[in-house]
């Protein structure tokens, strides 16, 4: 009798842990979305009739020629029309350190320029950003629950219930028999 008992405690146990850890997994993507949400900026430095304006980042267009400064977040997606610099792309390639980039080199929306001064001929930027299809990705993602994992739930808590009552009614059973309880 005790190995029901003991079955349906490490069933329970592990259902727990499972749910624990895919909750605590939730949280941390969560938090990595607000992370990369936080980098992406609102604004663009755009040179119009020669002249630096700063315009939302949702008016910037493919072809637009964009200033970025040393420190600043890269705004948009593009290649390097002028300059050079150290850019930390770790939030996209997780590569500790700096790479240089020179004309006609590809940078990334949501990089820093941690060293120089880059122009970027803007191929992309807004919601058509790599870093922003990566963030709207993600979150598609955590809220997707394929469909044999709803299947998993459903009978892992059928079985839950199923085991602890077939363990009380045995219980029961052994007791109303008056069989011993060790």
């Amino acid at each position: 009798m005790r190995s029901f008992f003991d079955s349906s405690a490490a069933i329970i146990t592990f259902i727990l842990i499972g749910r624990y850890l895919e909750t605590r997994l939730k949280l941390k993507v969560s938090s990595t979305m607000r992370e990369l949400t936080r980098l992406y900026p609102r604004n663009a430095r755009v040179i119009m009739n020669g002249v630096e304006t700063e315009v939302p980042i949702n008016e910037v267009r493919a072809g637009d020629l964009v200033v970025v400064k040393e420190g600043e977040v890269i705004p948009v997606d593009g290649y390097v029309d002028s300059g050079e610099g150290y850019v930390d792309e770790s939030v996209m390639t997780g590569e500790p350190s700096p790479r240089r980039k020179g004309v006609n080199d590809l940078v990334l929306a949501g990089t820093i320029l941690t060293r120089g001064y880059l122009r970027i001929r803007t191929t992309r930027s807004g919601e058509y950003a790599f870093i922003a299809q990566l963030i709207r990705q993600a979150r598609q993602a955590q809220s997707l629950r394929i469909p044999i994992q709803s299947l998993v739930d459903k009978v892992a808590s059928y079985l839950t219930w199923f085991v602890m009552g077939t363990g009380a009614a045995t219980f029961i059973a052994w007791y109303l028999i008056g069989a011993p309880s060790t």
